[in-house]
């Protein structure tokens, strides 16, 4: 303790000899005698321990000027804490709130996305289902009726070959089917299935046609197989074969021709360039 100054009993400031409050606390520094405060103590202080000296008070105020001094600024072997270093407003908690905000955001995004492409994928599934169970059976059917009932109507028109006739041969030209096919049907340029034209290939029995304006075509090959005619290797293209397939077709097909009279016995069948020859006897 310097001379001439009073230790504060309560919290060990030293004040001027004649100071009637600490400055340090505040507290009232009780009077021995004729003067204030308590007799002179000699105890080491902060100061004498080797410290930072607080600072006095300032003549205005009486409030102690602190500064950054008196803190530690970083660890040290002493002290098992971290100083606190003067920090000046308040933590930005609105660019962590926004960047949450977008964070949240996205994450809904992504799971809108997401539940939007498993609802397009079950469409998609339940319509595959729906065309297949159902609406591709009922377009089948009434079309795979309208084509026997006109096949078999062709057919019947045939006439069966006498008894002890010899054989017939008989040679027919796409240009004539054709022109008999327009006659016979004048619906034929007015319904969803257009020009319908047959052409006779080498070893081959083509059909072309539009179906709702796009083109389409069906090849078979007509044999003779144990003195009947019979219909091989049919293909469907285009539109009608997402009703019709090659073997419904064929099936139908020689369906109808098993309706020719069974004592003609087709002996040989030749598809020409233009021309289809048949040769048949009676059985």
């Amino acid at each position: 303790m310097q001379p001439g100054r009073v230790r504060c009993a309560h919290c060990g400031w030293q004040n001027d000899v004649g100071d009637r409050m600490c400055g340090g606390c505040g507290q009232p520094l009780y009077h021995s005698g004729s003067s204030f405060g308590s007799a002179p103590d000699h105890t080491p202080t902060v100061a004498s321990s080797g410290a930072v000296a607080l600072p006095p008070l300032s003549p205005d105020t009486r409030t102690a000027a602190w500064s950054a001094q008196g803190y530690p600024q970083q660890f040290s072997p002493q002290t098992s804490t971290v100083a606190a270093t003067p920090q000046r407003g308040a933590p930005r908690f609105g660019s962590i709130a926004g960047s949450q905000q977008q964070t949240k955001s996205r994450s809904c995004l992504g799971r809108a996305l997401i539940s939007l492409a498993i609802a397009a994928v079950l469409l998609i599934v339940m319509m595959a289902c729906g065309w297949a169970a159902v609406v591709r059976p009922a377009l089948h059917r009434s079309l795979d009726q309208s084509l026997r009932s006109g096949l078999a109507a062709q057919v019947d028109k045939v006439g069966a070959i006498p008894a002890g006739s010899a054989p017939i041969v008989r040679t027919v030209t796409d240009t004539e089917l054709n022109r008999q096919a327009r006659a016979g049907n004048p619906q034929n340029d007015q319904g969803d299935m257009k020009d319908i034209r047959v052409h006779f290939l080498p070893g081959e029995v083509t059909m072309t046609y539009l179906l709702w304006g796009r083109p389409g075509k069906i090849s078979t090959h007509i044999v003779a197989f144990n003195g009947r005619l019979l219909v091989q290797d049919t293909q469907v293209q285009g539109w009608l074969a997402q009703f019709e397939t090659g073997d419904e077709l064929q099936d139908a097909l020689n369906s109808s021709l098993a309706r020719m009279p069974a004592q003609d016995y087709v002996q040989s069948v030749i598809v020409g360039n233009g021309t289809l020859t048949i040769a048949i006897r009676h059985a």
